[in-house]
């Protein structure tokens, strides 16, 4: 049987209490949007208004880019809670969701690097920065980061489905899939991207920082995925060498 963590009870109340504020605010939202507008539209238009924040910050329009950001943000929001008060939730809806989300938290810090770099710079890729004044490095890092905390989310995730389905893990998860808490979630990372598009200056630190916070969370999701999928591994094998004793007793 696999336990819920304590180790981060703080980390849980607080995406609690920021999803419910979160609610209380779009909720009331969903009556205004028209019926010929989907959920799809919203994650569309989410979507855009994110790649056009990007574009902002990379043309160094701090208030345009967080403004639009703040649309994504609102609309990515927003999809979910109108497919929800429609009853038209879907996979496919859930999939776009995501995957526009990584899309514009992936370009988020490149665009940032480019809006820090000088207009000569940008003309000749980079050539006359230094390495002690590039920020690249830590947006290197950050984006491999990226692909390490997903990877170990996302396989622990599908490990852990498959037992669900089974029966093998009892679980009281309000969500369709079974999240592990950590140091850095949809909140903090709203935080952090919002303060690299108001001061896209700070840009290397904050991408530092964020890898932090990250690998403390991919440690423990890891900690976390080893201990519960290695939990599984002995009833699988002590199954089929039961199987292979039965078939030696009917021989």
């Amino acid at each position: 049987m696999v336990c819920e963590s304590s180790s981060m009870p703080t980390q849980r109340t607080l995406d609690s209490q920021v999803q419910s504020i979160t609610d209380n605010v779009i909720n009331p939202l969903c009556h205004l949007v028209p019926s010929f507008i989907s959920p799809l539209h919203l994650t569309c238009l989410a979507f855009i208004c994110g790649l056009i924040s990007c574009w902002q910050i990379y043309q160094e329009h701090n208030f345009q880019a967080l403004v639009f950001w703040s649309l994504n943000r609102l609309l990515g929001g927003l999809d979910g809670a109108v497919a929800r008060h429609r009853g038209k939730e879907s996979e496919l809806g859930a999939f776009l969701d995501l995957l526009s989300s990584f899309w514009v938290h992936s370009t988020i810090p490149i665009c940032c690097g480019l809006a820090v770099s000088a207009l000569d710079d940008l003309k000749q890729p980079f050539t006359h920065l230094a390495p002690s004044d590039s920020p690249w490095l830590s947006i290197a890092v950050l984006e491999a980061m990226f692909h390490i905390h997903n990877f170990v989310l996302f396989y622990a995730i599908a490990a852990i489905e498959k037992h669900k389905q089974v029966g093998k893990i009892p679980t009281s998860e309000l969500t369709s899939i079974v999240m592990r808490p950590a140091l850095v979630e949809s909140f903090e990372s709203g935080v952090i991207f919002t303060l690299m598009l108001a001061w896209p200056r700070r840009i290397e630190a904050l991408c530092w920082a964020m890898v932090l916070l990250m690998a403390v969370g991919t440690i423990h999701r890891l900690q976390w995925s080893l201990s519960a999928l290695s939990d599984h591994e002995p009833h699988t094998t002590t199954a089929k060498q039961q199987e292979s004793k039965c078939s030696i007793h009917e021989l």
